[in-house]
């Protein structure tokens, strides 16, 4: 019960350590905040980025909290917790960018967009490499 403890302890600070990577890139996103002319729209902005990332890291400790108790192994313990914040930190990148570009987070609607039937009428993807 020890270990278990122990390793709890060390998903848990790396949950709050895992919210300055997502913040960083959150910055992308203030590019298209407009109208913050007051310190008071400029606290809450802060406060409302930051509550909001770090409920984003939260989520991943709780998913790997249950594998820390059925497994209570400090190696595999760090390889979830590597798997699962490579896993969100990419995650929220691409958010990024398709956010760059349609001005809409990753949603059914761009998924479709990007797996359906009509993907090559949108995008035009280059199989072939070219020679210089």
């Amino acid at each position: 019960m020890e270990k278990r403890k122990e390793l709890l302890k060390i998903g848990f600070w790396f949950y709050i350590f895992n919210t300055i990577p997502l913040l960083i890139i959150a910055t992308r996103f203030l590019k298209y905040i407009t109208g913050l002319d007051s310190f008071l729209d400029i606290s809450y902005m802060s406060s409302a980025t930051l509550s909001h990332f770090m409920s984003l890291s939260l989520v991943e400790f709780l998913i790997y909290i249950p594998f820390v108790l059925i497994f209570p192994n400090k190696k595999f313990a760090w390889i979830i917790t590597g798997t699962i914040s490579t896993v969100s930190l990419s995650l929220l990148t691409l958010d990024s960018f398709v956010f760059d570009i349609y001005r809409m987070h990753i949603n059914s609607f761009v998924l479709e967009l990007v797996f359906g039937g009509a993907a090559n009428q949108i995008f035009s993807f280059h199989y072939k490499l070219r020679r210089m």
